[in-house]
């Protein structure tokens, strides 16, 4: 998948959030408005450009514990999109 066509699913703002690939970003939006779909398309994005390596573990990844409900679902659909953009195969998350 392109760049552009990672972006291409996204509305201006949220485009704008995901070509923001370094430094963190806040992200403060209300229910159902695209919060975690515009974090895994940064993620995607960040890959597709090359401003990060695919293996790098994402903040979520890298700060909480493994079984954190809170960002759990955020978790593992950042983990897929990794995986998708360097691998033809599906991953599935495993429930815990």
């Amino acid at each position: 998948m392109t760049p552009d066509e990672i972006l291409a699913a996204l509305d201006p703002e949220q485009r704008e959030a995901a070509q923001a690939v370094t430094g963190p970003v806040c992200i403060l939006a209300g229910a159902g408005t695209g919060k975690t779909r515009t974090v895994t398309h940064r993620a995607a994005y960040a890959v597709a450009t090359g401003a990060v390596p695919p293996t790098v573990p994402t903040t979520a990844q890298a700060t909480l514990p493994p079984r954190s409900p809170r960002f759990s679902c955020t978790r593992c659909t950042s983990a897929n999109m990794a995986q998708r953009t360097s691998s033809p195969l599906p991953l599935r998350c495993a429930s815990s």
